[in-house]
């Protein structure tokens, strides 16, 4: 779980220097609750979670927004 806290925290920043959208490999559930529980720590970027449909299990995390950046881009699903 530590290794998790870290990488979120890296990706966060990562979007947040280099105005650019960073993404996540699917989560487990329990990875999605380590990076709710870090909702704080990360909130200086906004992110969001989405799996390809409503209520999936796993979801990729994304760190950034149209409005933080200026420009829209799609959760790399296919």
């Amino acid at each position: 779980m530590e290794y998790t806290a870290h990488r979120f925290l890296e990706l966060a920043e990562r979007a947040y220097r280099q105005n650019i959208y960073t993404y996540t490999v699917f989560l487990s559930p329990a990875d999605q609750a380590v990076l709710l529980d870090m909702e704080k720590e990360i909130s200086f970027v906004p992110w969001r979670l989405f799996g390809g449909m409503e209520d999936c299990e796993r979801r990729v995390a994304a760190f950034g927004s149209e409005e933080a950046f200026g420009y829209s881009e799609p959760f790399p699903i296919s």
